[in-house]
């Protein structure tokens, strides 16, 4: 009996081609049977890739809503928050000025001045608050802060004031300040972001989300003339003058409960914006829902299938090995 030793050859290369092969459709189907999706998606779509890639750019899509949902809830929650501290600082000590201002002696109206003070200070820093690294207050300037520091506001507060005769005029000077209409130099020196809003985030297709809350909006700028009234006789004017103290005690109190109401309403509106994420959070999630059960209803493989599969390719494997070693044993001389 004559053997090739080609012939041999070629057989030998025929069957470690062979269990490549299914070497090959293994590890195919392993990964099918971990994900539990089809891995040749030519074939799963029908041979029309488009409807998937379809569903692929809705679910792209639909991620990047996600995206911007997740930003603006983080930056309304801190907006909230933000607020809230301003508002609920002046709730308390309004009425107690207004109170005090009536017949309490001065170095109880010095107290609340002082408080005044360091209520403005932490506003400003409430308004400079970030989210993400990005202002919140600053309207379309979110790469820089919004306001100078408090501190720095009172300073120029302090020097404006530091002449006047009365009561009536430092009021006067300082509403003059934040008076929008001139301007005044809060919107040239104090406020440092931009007169326009942040731009837009899309939330789902349709639905926009614009904050519109800056540090220049009227009812902050009202809040803050409130505290500004009552912080620069915390900062040395009238000293030991009780009436002109009394009388920029009460009018800061009265604007402050006026000013509070304002404040109140911003909150409203950021409230009404956290439920309109909340709707946009709720649809994003249905729509990515139905779109993942629509793909894997065409690319989805059924474990029990995928297991079925991978069983009988282990035992195609192990029989190629058997018959592979055993023309490995073959030689010219067995058969000589």
């Amino acid at each position: 009996m004559f053997i090739s030793g080609s012939t041999e050859l070629a057989r030998m290369n025929a069957m470690q081609s062979r269990t490549n092969a299914i070497q090959n459709d293994l590890v195919r189907v392993g990964k099918e049977l971990s994900s539990g999706l089809k891995t040749d998606l030519y074939e799963a779509s029908g041979g029309n890739k488009a409807k998937l890639y379809a569903i692929e750019r809705a679910l792209d899509r639909n991620d990047a809503f996600s995206r911007n949902i997740t930003v603006s809830e983080q930056r309304l929650t801190i907006a909230q928050n933000s607020l809230e501290v301003i508002q609920l600082a002046a709730e308390d000590l309004s009425v107690d000025m207004i109170a005090a201002a009536g017949s309490a002696p001065v170095a109880q109206l010095q107290i609340h001045a002082d408080e005044a003070r360091i209520d403005f200070v932490n506003a400003v820093s409430m308004l400079n608050t970030q989210a993400n690294g990005a202002t919140i207050f600053g309207g379309m300037a979110v790469s820089s802060v919004a306001m100078e520091k408090g501190e720095t506001i009172l300073a120029e507060l302090d020097t404006l004031v530091a002449g006047a005769p009365d009561a009536a005029t430092a009021i006067g000077l300082i509403e003059t300040y934040f008076d929008a209409a001139g301007p005044g130099d809060y919107y040239t020196n104090a406020y440092l972001g931009s007169d326009q809003n942040m731009a837009e985030i899309e939330l789902a297709e349709g639905d926009r989300l614009d904050f519109g809350i800056r540090g220049d909006t009227p009812e902050v700028v009202a809040m803050l003339q409130a505290y500004a009234i009552s912080a620069v006789v915390a900062g040395g004017l009238f000293a030991g003058d009780s009436a002109n103290i009394k009388a920029m005690m009460g009018e800061s109190g009265e604007q402050m409960l006026s000013a509070k109401q304002g404040v109140l309403n911003l909150r409203a509106q950021v409230g009404t914006q956290q439920e309109q994420i909340e709707d946009a959070k709720s649809r994003n999630t249905a729509e990515r829902t139905t779109l993942e059960l629509t793909r894997l209803g065409h690319i989805g493989k059924d474990e029990t299938e995928s297991a079925a599969e991978f069983k009988a390719l282990e035992a195609q494997l192990d029989a190629a090995f058997i018959v592979t070693a055993r023309l490995a044993s073959i030689s010219f001389t067995n058969y000589m």
